[in-house]
């Protein structure tokens, strides 16, 4: 009976504990969080850096930026400004240094970057001010407005790309170079003749048109446009 007792007061407890509110202490969690990003930042802008370094595709440095948005806004908020901040500010830099200057040969970019002048954009030292002074709301915005901005034009530089490629591959008997269009989908299509037999064309769907054409790459007949 005393067991039982026993056992039936500490359920008691138990219970009696789990009904009460638990009073959260955020400025604890801040610093844990804070804790496991300075032990990881390295790695995960390593990450970053390298992917942007290799690869050419649109989503991926989309992707890479919405990441490299949201370290450096971590990073204001935790207050981690003169190494970790500056690290993700310095690589963002260099990525919107040379996407804004894609006009110079690579060389002329690459020693331009050796000497410093891609850290001399007037955006990466109002973050930098924005965050050493504690005003974490304008320093996030500019960040974001970079990172966002940077996005559109590095998707937009791609599509823009895809219409001239579509213009080579109709040997430049249409032109599809325009800022509205977008590329959506191309591929084959079998449509009905007068005779009832089954034609086989080549379609590109584009948000504001339907092109259909017969041949091969390089020398391909335009049918029509929709």
């Amino acid at each position: 009976k005393e067991c039982t007792g026993l056992v039936n007061r500490s359920l008691a407890k138990l219970r009696d504990s789990a009904m009460k509110k638990h009073q959260w202490q955020k400025a604890r969690q801040r610093d844990i969080v804070k804790t496991l990003y300075s032990v990881t930042w390295h790695q995960f802008l390593g990450s970053i850096t390298t992917i942007l370094q290799q690869t050419s595709d649109e989503s991926t440095h989309s992707i890479c930026l919405d990441a490299m948005k949201y370290s450096c806004a971590s990073a204001i908020y935790l207050r981690l400004v003169d190494v970790e901040l500056h690290a993700f500010l310095c690589d963002l830099a260099r990525f919107v240094f040379h996407e804004q200057n894609k006009h110079l040969i690579y060389e002329s970019r690459r020693k331009a970057i050796l000497g410093g002048e891609h850290l001399k954009q007037e955006w990466f030292t109002n973050i930098i001010n924005f965050s050493k002074s504690g005003n974490i709301k304008m320093g996030c915005q500019i960040v974001a407005h970079i990172c966002n901005d940077m996005k559109c034009r590095v998707l937009y530089d791609a599509n823009q790309k895809m219409l001239r490629d579509i213009e080579q591959e109709l040997g430049g008997s249409l032109y599809l170079v325009h800022p509205d269009r977008k590329f959506i989908f191309s591929g084959p299509l079998l449509k009905q003749n007068k005779r009832g037999d089954l034609d086989c064309y080549r379609f590109f769907l584009f948000n504001d048109l339907l092109i259909y054409v017969s041949g091969n790459i390089g020398n391909y007949k335009v049918h029509r446009v929709l």
